[in-house]
């Protein structure tokens, strides 16, 4: 049985409540996003769906918090937000290291009989693959910025900008961590519908890789290969979000 209450969390951002949602979007961020990342993809949302986004310690209105390694502490408060919202069928959007949070909030959610739309993974390989490089985490700092600047996805002012990065880099730091060390067998087994995104041109995440989360799909799977990098989600919202929010009776396999 589902228990719920009221009340806010600093977990959760909604930028466009909605009255008496019949459908939820919770968004993950990548590592060094924040919930910012994804204010603009309401105006693309069908109507009667509100969008939620994680909004983790050490970033935008968090940002003099300490920032979170350990993905069983983010787990468990984004389960309790969630958990403390009226349950409407949700749909969990996690971009890159939003997937690996997604994954095991997901499996968490599925075992507490919530609700699932659909479990949309981006621009991610699935756990159980072993890791494409060494660590990055574990970088001096110039090495840590030179990388940041190699993947994208980082504004050129920021990475510029000496006293920022001073303030960004443990937050950043921490994504990367939980990123770069996140890893599971594959032996859960997802349940709802599982939807894959991938970039044509993505080097992190190579489509014939992310295709394979399909080993995870108890029922419906679905890829959809985008023609972009990284980190589409800003350069082709519009589209992404279409793939995500398709009801669930469009999913096949």
């Amino acid at each position: 049985m589902i228990s719920h209450h009221r009340g806010p969390s600093p977990w959760l951002t909604c930028f466009q409540p909605v009255i008496r949602p019949q459908r939820r979007l919770l968004c993950l961020p990548f590592a060094g996003g924040g919930a910012g990342v994804f204010r603009n993809w309401q105006s693309y949302l069908p109507a009667g769906m509100e969008m939620l986004c994680a909004q983790l310690p050490g970033r935008e209105r968090r940002i003099r918090e300490q920032p979170i390694a350990d993905v069983n502490v983010i787990v468990d408060a984004l389960l309790e937000a969630i958990l403390a919202l009226e349950p409407v069928p949700l749909t969990v959007f996690g971009h890159s290291m939003g997937a690996s949070i997604g994954h095991d909030l997901v499996l968490r959610l599925q075992a507490a009989s919530y609700p699932l739309e659909c479990f949309a993974v981006s621009a991610r390989r699935p756990p159980f693959l072993p890791p494409l490089k060494s660590p990055t985490y574990l970088l001096a700092d110039e090495p840590f910025r030179q990388e940041l600047i190699r993947m994208g996805g980082t504004a050129a002012e920021v990475l510029a900008h000496d006293e920022m990065m001073k303030l960004l880099l443990p937050m950043l730091r921490a994504d990367f961590e939980l990123a770069e060390t996140f890893s599971r067998p594959s032996t859960s087994r997802f349940d709802c519908p599982l939807l894959a995104l991938a970039g044509r041109y993505d080097q992190e995440a190579l489509p014939e890789d992310v295709a394979r989360w399909q080993e995870l799909a108890a029922g419906d799977f679905r890829m959809q290969v985008i023609e972009a990098g990284h980190f589409y989600v800003a350069e082709r919202a519009e589209e992404v979000v279409k793939q995500v929010v398709l009801t669930p009776n469009t999913v096949t396999l």
